[in-house]
């Protein structure tokens, strides 16, 4: 959007006049990000509610496709995170269950060596 604002004077009769003036935007409406306008249907008019710069329709729709094409690629992104973000869960659980059966299965064996010390040791004793 341009950083100027061209006043045109109207006569009577509705017609453009030879003069025209030219004013550079106010520091505030060169900041405004302009989040809500009002379109005045009659003159054709699109203006800001913050500011109350008139606004350039055309810059003001293309703006709103470019943040919607943003909005669209950042959920797209996190959609394939949120995808990932499953995979992972998903072989956490599987590797979980994996070294529960590991562990369940190394008690076991602890329990038989623990019983065979103990065989050995009382026959050591009765001999």
């Amino acid at each position: 959007m341009t950083d100027k604002i061209v006043t045109l004077k109207f006569n009577n009769d509705n017609k453009i006049s030879a003069s025209t003036t030219i004013t550079h935007k106010t520091p505030e409406q060169s900041r405004c990000k302009h989040p809500a306008i009002t379109i005045n249907e009659q003159y054709r008019i699109v203006k800001c509610n913050q500011c109350g710069c008139n606004i350039d329709a055309f810059d003001y729709l293309l703006e709103c496709a470019r943040e919607a094409e943003h909005t669209v690629r950042e959920i797209k992104k996190l959609f394939k995170q949120r995808d990932d973000l499953r995979a992972s869960c998903d072989n956490l659980q599987r590797e979980e269950k994996n070294t529960k059966v590991r562990l369940r299965g190394a008690k076991t064996q602890l329990q038989f060596l623990e019983n065979d010390i103990k065989k050995i040791q009382e026959a050591e004793r009765n001999t």
